[in-house]
């Protein structure tokens, strides 16, 4: 399972580690359930996980091989190749043509929603795809 190695008195994730549920962190740590967004850095509230503010500024679009490689990162790649097999002509002709996939354009917006993810996540993949 995959868990998030948090502080237990200030809420900070140290780090995200897969691990046996009977796994059990030294003194101070504790370990909380995670999802594939939650990554170092992020805080834990009690009852959620939150990301602090980025100073990192998100790109404004990146190539659509940029935007392939941060969905595989992610762990996104396959359930958005699904919801690309699944889409309107409209998307699924974009996506086989563009050379770029801007942030604030309508498929990726489409795709958000698609892959159930918030504006944050989304800013993440751009964030990660502007690394490739």
């Amino acid at each position: 399972m995959r868990y998030a190695l948090v502080e237990a008195m200030s809420g900070h994730v140290l780090n995200v580690i897969e691990c046996d549920p009977s796994f059990a962190p030294g003194d101070g740590f504790e370990l909380v359930s995670a999802d594939s967004f939650v990554k170092p850095g992020d805080n834990w509230t009690g009852s959620r996980f939150e990301r602090p503010p980025s100073n990192i500024e998100t790109p404004q679009q990146v190539s659509d091989y940029q935007f392939r490689m941060a969905l595989s990162a992610k762990g996104l790649r396959s359930a958005f190749e699904e919801a690309i097999e699944n889409a309107p002509a409209d998307a699924r002709d974009f996506w086989d043509r563009a050379l770029a996939v801007p942030r604030h354009h309508w498929f990726a917006q489409q795709m958000m929603g698609a892959l159930k993810i918030d504006d944050e996540a989304m800013d993440d993949v751009f964030r990660m795809a502007q690394e490739f």
